[in-house]
């Protein structure tokens, strides 16, 4: 059974039992719940044999009625977890601060590089110079 046929079956248990507000929010949380364990690493198949059978589900959901709270619990755990993962990337891991320092460390490289050719070439520039000045000073008379 795929993800959206384990869906489809819950949806079709539990049409006509509750509201449609409440079948959307229960969906919602079972793909959502689905889509996080296969981002762990499990596999589709291993999520839905772990979850059971999806009419067994929607009765269960069906019997609880208006209760919704472990789906709040969720959804704030998951708000917080959100939460701590944008604090982060945005102190530590922020595209703007790595870009800055990626053109300050390219920038700094790019200028040792220059000064360096520079000087490694400034003993042969110089005898160039006093090449040319002294052929100048030749050919002048």
């Amino acid at each position: 059974m795929t993800r959206q046929e384990f869906l489809e079956e819950i949806r079709r248990s539990l049409q006509g039992e509750i509201s449609q507000a409440q079948v959307s929010e229960h969906l919602l949380y079972y793909d959502h719940y689905m889509m996080e364990e296969v981002a762990k690493g499990k596999s589709e198949e291993e999520v839905i044999a772990e979850l059971g059978n999806p009419r067994l589900i929607a009765k269960t959901l069906i019997d609880t009625g208006n209760q919704t709270t472990a789906y709040e619990e969720y959804d704030s755990r998951q708000s917080e977890v959100q939460q701590e993962k944008g604090s982060f990337q945005q102190h530590f891991l922020s595209g703007s601060l790595w870009v800055r320092l990626a053109t300050i460390v390219v920038a700094i490289l790019v200028f040792v590089l220059v000064i360096s050719f520079v000087i490694s070439l400034l003993p042969v520039l110089l005898v160039l110079v006093i090449l040319i000045w002294a052929f100048s000073f030749l050919f002048r008379r």
